[in-house]
């Protein structure tokens, strides 16, 4: 008899007390116990700050290279449609749209060669923490006369895992609307992206289009669906699952760097200060507050929690953003360390 020990990644999804708060399971793409050289993060940070984009589009988290340290730290999944949908996305401070895959769509990855965690091997003796893209452990049981201490034979075989990217389909989700172009939130600017609307537009929908420094793009039309999170309640400090209805791109064209299958994430989570964004729109509908925060895991295989809403917690300081701005500023008048 053959045992496939294959075993992903879980994320600790333990939150501090919140008030009117959802939270989402943050994954890291790096694993925590990953060394990577500290001139890599430089390059990376570098790259990040060089797509925060001050005239023209929106920053996103990927780039045109099939580099794992070159991504963004962090993934989280989100529910969209009726019956709901999940999608893998980035999660990114520095854009403010929530945008999956559209269907259909030109230049979408069908397929992802992203490294990721797919088991723990663990031995009599230790246990060995994995991260690959293709190599799957078959543990044979032995005849009681070839056992020397040892209870299975393991074997080792290369092997590609493929994700499949998730597409969002307006016709198979029986909560969907198109956003036409005289919706109140169809004007928005969101960080100097494009706006169209437009009689040559079909069905008068209110569309996007996004570009950046690297050459990627990705264009395609507003939809507003359901988004299912989980909601802490103060009193007795349990999960509730909860859902309202939300405004989102739907992407049915994407170019350059976005086509690789090396980042082929089903989207982007922005989470910047736009109307446009989640965290305004939960914030308008009397959600949540308009706060939200990063609560990341420091052991195991890292990942952690992103909450949105007040976390309720005596020794937590706020500090006032510098308003007006495109993306969070924070005036830093001195650090004390120690």
């Amino acid at each position: 008899m053959q045992f496939i020990y294959i075993t992903l990644l879980l994320l600790a999804s333990i939150a501090a007390p919140t008030v009117c708060t959802t939270y989402l399971p943050l994954k890291p793409v790096i694993p925590l116990n990953h060394r990577v050289k500290i001139d890599t993060l430089i390059a990376r940070d570098r790259v990040r700050h060089s797509r925060i984009l001050g005239g023209f589009g929106v920053s996103f988290t990927v780039q045109g290279i099939a580099d794992l340290n070159s991504f963004g730290l962090y993934t989280t999944q989100v529910k969209l449609g009726s019956p709901p949908r999940e999608f893998t996305v980035q999660i990114d401070s520095g854009s403010d749209v929530l945008w999956v895959n559209c269907n259909p769509c030109t230049g979408c990855p069908h397929s992802s060669g992203l490294g990721v965690w797919i088991f723990n091997f663990h031995h009599c003796f230790f246990t060995i923490h994995i991260l690959i893209c293709g190599v799957v452990f078959i543990l044979l049981p032995l005849e009681p006369r070839y056992r020397f201490g040892a209870q299975h034979l393991l074997l080792v075989a290369l092997y590609c895992i493929q994700i499949k990217p998730n597409f969002f389909d307006t016709t198979s989700s029986s909560t969907a609307a198109l956003v036409h172009c005289s919706d109140p939130i169809c004007p928005i600017t969101v960080q100097g992206a494009q706006v169209k609307c437009s009689r040559k537009v079909k069905h008068n929908q209110c569309s996007y289009n996004f570009q950046f420094q690297d050459k990627s793009a990705t264009s395609g039309v507003y939809v507003s669906d359901d988004m299912y999170f989980d909601t802490i309640k103060q009193s007795s400090l349990t999960s509730v699952n909860s859902s309202t209805t939300i405004f989102f791109g739907c992407s049915t064209y994407r170019f350059g760097g976005l086509t690789e299958t090396a980042r082929a994430f089903d989207g982007i989570f922005g989470f910047g200060p736009s109307d446009v964004s989640v965290v305004s729109q939960l914030s308008s509908q009397g959600k949540t507050p308009k706060v939200f925060s990063h609560c990341l895991k420091g052991d195991g295989n890292g990942g952690g929690i992103l909450v949105i809403g007040e976390i309720v917690e005596h020794n937590i300081v706020y500090s006032p953003m510098v308003p007006s701005q495109l993306h969070y500023v924070l005036k830093v008048i001195f650090l004390l360390i120690g």
